[in-house]
């Protein structure tokens, strides 16, 4: 039964919330138009184009802006630990959506309190308060994954539908990477269609030989014209790249991998499946493809969908590698750079008006054992500037959006699941409300074009540091070939 939603919040109104309310007015007006809605940002937002949607708001008192006829309001005000029940309690009412797209918000309250108001609730990234500057040297203490497994224990008893980490990735790679084995199933084993409609993914990516999933992501896109010099820009939210590229370095090691650097922390991998560096994620680089531009060398970011999907995935003693592998646009690479000197350094994401060309490959890459070798296939998105949803916004964050969309929608029409993670919506749901937004998708064998020495970690890291070139055995699973 679809759950009838009384108020929007959108905790944030940068870039992606930006395009999730263009996608929502443009798509399901009727869901919006004559519901509450409650903005929370710091920031000014009174000018940005979004605001067409909503009547004029006019200062009610400090820092809290209403329209005339009382269903808008806007608090300019950053939500702390110490004011999140205050503000929010006060203002959300029962039966709301909370699309939290903020940074540095503590995720678990967030969700709380949504249970306590009976809402749905969506994210994009899990987070602490105010993110606090890494100690590399604390690995998993410090991880996505422990903060994950976390939140898990909190929500236990959470009844009303709640997804994390859904957007483009993570988010809809996890859903791209589910319909790409059920792709490959049709060519390296017809004999396993069965399992397909009883989503018995385990069992479709052990049986095939999946060894490596690596959500691989190439911006190239690129300013027309010198922009201010006192700003660094991204494509998608600079202070959320940088907390992430500077963040220790998780690898989700498949059971399949032999070999592991010396230096590396292994102390965790049973409970986490991941192995932890003890050096920033922009320092780890590894090869990858994508069809568009051919061979990648990406940064290992934490990300999300490296645990949800090796977890989802896992079949007994049975996991793939799983983990992020991005090559930024120049700009995103300068923005790296100055923020290791200065992490608050002042960022903005770039316009579709102020982008000359390029493209945003982000797509998943999946390895196979089979009798024949190694065989890789390729399923994702391209999107180009022109793809952007506005001028205002860009390709990037209109393919962010789209995935926010869809699972908002997946939400609405079943909204007693509990919570879940982005592998537990159904992907062709996802992937049908999403497509439009994704410029260029597709799924193909790229075998023939990319020949990597192999499917491991020893074989794919292009090694950054002599500290990573003592390597030490480690246990690990035949893999039986398809």
């Amino acid at each position: 039964m679809k759950k009838t939603i009384e108020q929007w919040v959108f905790i944030g109104v940068g870039g992606v919330a930006r395009a999730v309310i263009e996608i929502l007015f443009k798509e399901k007006p009727d869901w919006i138009q004559e519901k509450k809605i409650l903005l929370v940002e710091p920031l000014d937002i009174s000018q940005i184009p979004q605001m067409r949607f909503f009547n004029p708001l006019k200062l009610q008192e400090e820092n809290r802006f209403v329209s005339e006829d009382e269903k808008c309001v806007w608090l300019k005000t950053k939500v702390t630990e110490s004011n999140y029940q205050e503000i929010l309690g006060k203002e959300i009412g029962l039966d709301a959506f909370i699309v939290n797209l903020s940074t540095r918000v503590g995720t678990i309250d967030i969700m709380l309190l949504a249970e306590n108001k009976k809402s749905l609730y969506l994210d994009t990234a899990l987070d602490w308060w105010d993110d606090p500057i890494t100690d590399i040297t604390r690995g998993y203490n410090d991880s996505l994954t422990r903060l994950e497994l976390s939140l898990l224990e909190a929500t236990k008893t959470v009844s009303t539908s709640m997804v994390y980490t859904y957007g483009m990735n993570p988010g809809i790679v996890s859903s791209m990477a589910l319909i790409g084995l059920e792709k490959a199933v049709q060519t390296l084993d017809p004999s396993l269609e069965y399992l397909i409609p009883l989503k018995q993914y385990h069992q479709i990516a052990e049986k095939l030989g999946l060894t490596t999933i690596q959500i691989v992501e190439r911006d190239t896109q690129y300013p027309e014209k010198t922009l201010d010099r006192n700003v660094y820009y991204n494509t998608w939210s600079g202070t959320g790249f940088i907390d992430e590229a500077l963040d220790s370095c998780a690898y989700t090691m498949g059971s399949h991998e032999t070999h592991i650097p010396s230096s590396v922390d292994c102390e965790h991998r049973t409970e986490s499946l991941q192995v932890f560096f003890s050096c920033p994620s922009i320092d780890i680089i590894a090869e990858s493809y994508e069809p568009k531009g051919g061979a990648v060398h990406g940064r290992i970011i934490p990300h999300q969908e490296a645990h949800t999907l090796a977890r989802f995935l896992k079949n007994g003693d049975y996991w793939p590698s799983v983990y992020y592998c991005y090559e930024p646009s120049d700009l995103g690479k300068g923005l790296l750079e100055a923020a290791r000197k200065d992490r608050e350094i002042p960022t903005r994401f770039l316009s579709a008006s102020e982008i000359a060309g390029g493209y945003d490959s982000v797509g998943c890459l999946l390895y196979f054992r089979t009798k024949q070798g190694l065989r890789t296939f390729w399923i994702g998105s391209i999107v180009e500037n022109g793809d952007s949803i506005s001028q205002d916004l860009n390709a990037t964050l209109t393919q962010v959006g789209s995935g926010v969309y869809a699972a908002i929608n997946y939400l609405v029409e079943n909204p007693q699941m509990g919570v879940i993670s982005p592998e537990e919506i159904d992907p062709h749901f996802a992937f049908k409300l999403s497509a439009p937004y994704l410029g260029n998708c597709s799924f193909k064998e790229v075998t023939a074009h990319y020949k990597p020495k192999g499917d491991t970690l020893m074989d794919l890291l292009v090694v950054p540091n002599k500290g990573l070139l003592s390597w030490e055995q480690v246990s690990s699973k035949e893999m039986q070939l398809t």
